[in-house]
């Protein structure tokens, strides 16, 4: 998970900015989770085209590995993703289909062929 408090000393010393942070944060770690459970795959830093199909589509997200993933792409660390997840198992994969380069998105279809995985791109 990434929480940012702004981006300058003020708002890092901002007691009801920390505040407000940590409230959601707790909130987010122990309220049960609602939706399908999914893995994220592809996109920036922000990743913004899972966070749009967790808004619309109701997917759960346990994972989301960003497209610099795939520069030390690590098979075990994508099998062991749906394993963690918690919850019904885990059978989806959203990928930002765009996201992720050519070569690397094949690797990762790959992987997940055989292993009853759900692709879904956005």
């Amino acid at each position: 998970m990434f929480v940012e408090v702004g981006s300058t000393e003020h708002e890092w010393n901002d007691p009801k900015a920390i505040s407000a942070a940590s409230e959601a944060i707790w909130a987010a770690a122990t309220t049960p989770v609602q939706g399908i459970p999914a893995v994220g795959f592809g996109g920036g830093h922000y990743c913004n085209k899972q966070s749009g199909a967790l808004r619309t589509s109701g997917y759960a997200f346990s994972h989301i590995f960003s497209k610099y993933f795939f520069e030390e792409y690590d098979e075990d660390v994508v099998r062991t993703a749906f394993e963690k997840t918690l919850g019904e198992p885990c059978h989806t994969a959203v990928l930002d289909w765009k996201g992720i380069r050519g070569s690397e998105r094949r690797l990762l279809l790959e992987t997940l062929k055989g292993k009853k995985v759900d692709v879904v791109r956005v």
